[in-house]
């Protein structure tokens, strides 16, 4: 039962941190970014994995 106790709280501990920091740098950077045009420039040639990736990450 030892550790049954040990492994509930280390999961709790995991859960705790993942809620005081994920949440302030998953919105931290929008301001800064809003309104600015960001360049990408990609050095693999188009229609592969890499160029799907990057459009992937692009919010157009």
């Amino acid at each position: 039962m030892k550790l049954e106790e040990s492994l509930a709280r280390l999961a709790l501990a995991a859960v705790a941190i993942q809620l005081l920091f994920l949440p302030g740098s998953a919105f931290s950077q929008s301001p800064f970014y809003q309104g600015k045009t960001i360049t990408i420039i990609q050095a693999t040639s188009p229609g592969g994995t890499a160029d799907m990736m990057v459009k992937a990450a692009l919010p157009i």
